[in-house]
């Protein structure tokens, strides 16, 4: 497998449609947006195109969603290579709304939105959260 040069997910979605022979017409037609509208992911002028918009884009180009956050600088490797960078520790520390907006990017949105309902009954309760027992 070739090593992508880290330039941002425009990068990646234009080297991978160019290594399937691809145009963009083939590929706006493909995920029902405009050639001007993938032109304006491929040269970087939309950073982070929404979900639907990268799952489209994923399943033609066969690129996983986080192959496409990662390019995106969203997430890191590291965070990838870690297993589950966002462990409930980590949703605690430094500002953990920036950390659940950049986990709920790889989530559908029912997926996001069933973590943030866990997460705010979860952080309502300090002993719970502190991993104490009780408080039932």
């Amino acid at each position: 497998m070739q090593t992508r040069r880290k330039a941002g997910l425009g990068q990646l979605v234009r080297e991978r449609r160019e290594e399937l022979g691809l145009s963009q017409r083939e590929v706006a037609a493909l995920i029902g947006k405009t050639p001007s509208a993938l032109s304006a992911i491929e040269h970087g002028r939309v950073l982070i195109p929404s979900r639907e918009t990268r799952d489209q884009i994923g399943a033609v180009l066969r690129l996983t969603n986080v192959e496409m956050l990662v390019a995106a600088g969203e997430v890191t490797p590291e965070e990838v290579a870690g297993g589950t960078p966002w462990d409930l520790a980590s949703l605690r520390q430094d500002d953990p709304r920036a950390r659940l907006s950049r986990l709920a990017l790889l989530l559908s949105p029912a997926e996001a939105e069933t973590l943030l309902n866990v997460v705010s009954v979860w952080g309502a309760s300090p002993g719970r959260a502190r991993g104490e027992p009780g408080g039932d």
